[in-house]
């Protein structure tokens, strides 16, 4: 199976190469993280102008991954 997202260009629900990057407001995505507190990360918003489909990503530095890795449970599938 090949995962699309929309960092190939392509809107990944209608098909559309009409996207744009948005600057979120606060710039920052806060997550909670174990005992440790709150972990505020930089994001990039990335919106489809035909059908209005949203993604965000995360701006993760090598510490976060490592924070992520050792205190947020792992998705298996």
């Amino acid at each position: 199976m090949t995962e699309t997202n929309m960092r190939q260009g392509t809107c990944t629900t209608c098909g559309s190469q009409e996207l744009y990057l948005l600057e979120r407001i606060t710039r920052q995505f806060m997550v909670k993280l174990g005992s440790t507190g709150v972990e505020n990360i930089l994001a990039k918003v990335m919106v489809c102008l035909e059908c209005g489909r949203c993604e965000q990503y995360l701006q993760l530095t090598d510490k976060q991954r490592k924070k992520i890795r050792n205190e947020a449970p792992r998705v298996e599938g």
